[in-house]
């Protein structure tokens, strides 16, 4: 695998961002957010620290600089003359004149390739490049420009066609809601079947044909290329009629849970828009809380279809472990990671249940003992639990007399570092060679994330595993074939998007106590927005037994009803 190697851009003496690059070509730059917010940003001069020679300066230049460089003329400012070696790039930049530089996605990159023997010049049009295709990006009031250069676009698209139909896709569906990755349209067709009608997206860790997989990380973008086919679950609702609108926002590597990106920006929760949407399948809940899909698939590994289901008041399942199909999307932590959806309404969800789940091998009776997991609540604050209480209460028709059982054996502090150590052991036999071969940037809390992960010895992953087993055991006992568990799906409604890093992490682990509790037993949880704790969403929570998910979905039909 080639070597991704990497610049700092300074204009002037201002830090301007990074430029990442590999030996085949592949490349990118990203504006630093207080460069790209700063409205007096310097346009003097550009000189390189880091590695720096003739051959790498001209590799890693690969992508164009963002527009704001140039006059907006379409002509590329003098002093890049100096900067590039005389036949060994051939570059424009241009303007896309149907975007001003106020608009979001106004800072376009476009990637051109080399040929031997051509001489860099300035009256060079966009026709005579040979474009590859390439990623734009805008969020907040911080703009800031993708390049890569993956595939060449169709012979027969002409270049301002092709880029004003994409951009204004883009800012119709990017900048409401900053939850799908812009990337150019490729189609994936649709058959006729029982979700015809319906749209569906993707989160960006799932094969897409046609489409990079960023995983959230730009590094990983440059390394991914274009897939050639779609993963399993893409292709079942391709297949069953639903129309693809695109590839949506993660947490980096999927291992986060506030839904925030340090590199693409923070989806918006449709449901609350002053708190953080939660994640890691941030955009996918994002695109439907927002009506920007019907349907959008996420991953599940320590809470990421649960959390941003309860945080954006919609229906998601964290399915029976291995239930769903996760061929083709990326790995986290194989024992616990799960394909989820999330959608606006129960009915939805179902026919999407029909298509995904097949028959359960443990069927609920129509009116399941329900169980009341007490030792959840004593996690909780009083007013969480009064409002919880609330809603038992209102939905005591259906739920019946309620049990009351201990689920946390031998304790939850037992469980949450049991939860921690085999999912960060597995994160980094996953992803550890990578973060160190390619030095991948990462945000705030997902890089101590893997520092983290990277101390957990085998020893330890073995110790914990037998505690897994333990409680794994007791979990399914308690729940047998006919019984249902009820709590809440999230220790409280959504922080909010100006909470600090620290208190999002306290968050993070408070959550982590409730949320593995599906994830060590691997059995089904559903979280349903049948509660809101001033005017915010808060999800309602069922567990079903292994096997029982289309049960699930039919007893959360009834809840939902009620």
């Amino acid at each position: 695998m080639s070597a991704v190697r990497s610049l700092r851009i300074r204009i002037g003496l201002t830090d301007a961002g990074s430029l990442f690059g590999l030996d085949d070509g592949r490349v990118y730059f990203r504006f630093d957010e207080a460069y790209a917010l700063n409205p007096a940003r310097p346009i003097l001069s550009m000189s390189f620290t880091g590695e720096d020679d003739v051959a790498t300066r001209a590799r890693l230049l690969d992508p164009l600089l963002p527009a704001t460089f140039g006059a907006g003329n379409g002509k590329l400012p003098g002093f890049f003359r100096n900067l590039l070696p005389e036949g060994m790039l051939r570059k424009h930049l241009l303007s896309d004149a149907g975007l001003s530089p106020d608009d979001e996605l106004g800072l376009l990159a476009y990637c051109g390739t080399d040929l031997p023997g051509d001489v860099w010049a300035l009256a060079e049009t966009l026709d005579d490049v040979a474009l590859g295709r390439l990623l734009t990006q805008g969020h907040d009031a911080c703009r800031w420009t993708i390049g890569l250069l993956v595939a060449p676009l169709p012979n027969a698209a002409r270049v301002s066609d092709h880029t004003n139909a994409r951009h204004r896709r883009g800012i119709d569906m990017t900048t409401s809601a900053h939850c799908f990755i812009p990337y150019p349209d490729a189609p994936v067709a649709a058959g006729t079947g029982p979700l015809s009608g319906l749209t569906f997206a993707v989160k960006d860790i799932f094969d897409v044909a046609g489409y990079p997989t960023g995983c959230g990380n730009p590094h990983m973008l440059a390394l991914s290329g274009i897939k050639p086919a779609s993963a399993s679950v893409v292709r079942t609702l391709a297949e069953a009629g639903a129309s693809f609108v695109g590839k949506t926002c993660t947490d980096e590597l999927a291992f986060s849970m506030n839904g925030k990106n340090a590199h693409f920006g923070t989806p918006r929760n449709g449901g609350a828009p002053d708190r953080i949407p939660g994640g890691s399948s941030s955009g996918s809940a994002s695109a439907v809380s927002n009506g920007l899909a019907d349907i959008a698939l996420g991953t599940d590994t320590g809470g990421s279809v649960r959390a941003p289901a309860s945080h954006c008041g919609l229906v998601g399942l964290r399915p029976t472990h291995a239930r769903v199909s996760l061929q083709g999307a990326m790995d986290l932590a194989p024992d616990f990671d799960t394909c989820g959806w999330f959608t606006r309404d129960i009915d939805t969800f179902a026919r999407v249940g029909d298509v995904l789940l097949g028959d359960d091998t443990c069927a609920l009776p129509d009116a399941p003992q329900v169980l009341l997991a007490v030792d959840v609540l004593d996690l909780l604050s009083p007013r969480v639990q009064q409002v919880f209480a609330d809603a038992l209460e209102r939905l005591s028709p259906v739920l019946g007399t309620l049990h009351e059982v201990t689920t946390a054996a031998p304790s939850f502090d037992a469980l949450y570092w049991a939860f921690r150590h085999i999912q960060g052991y597995q994160a980094w036999q996953q992803h550890g060679a990578c973060i160190e071969q390619y030095g991948l940037q990462l945000g705030p809390g997902v890089a101590d994330r893997f520092s983290w992960s990277r101390t957990v010895t085998a020893a330890q992953m073995l110790e914990y595993s037998a505690i897994r087993a333990t409680f794994a055991a007791h979990f399914a006992a308690l729940l047998g074939n006919d019984k249902v568990m009820v709590l809440p799906s999230m220790p409280d409604i959504a922080p909010l998007l100006t909470d600090s890093e620290t208190a999002l992490e306290n968050y993070r682990n408070q959550a982590i106590r409730m949320l593995c509790l599906s994830g060590l037993s691997g059995l089904p949880q559903i979280s349903l927005p049948l509660m809101t704790i001033d005017g915010a969403p808060f999800g309602f929570s069922v567990i079903g037994p292994a096997g029982s998910d289309q049960s699930l979905i039919a007893f959360a039909r009834t809840l939902m009803e009620a």
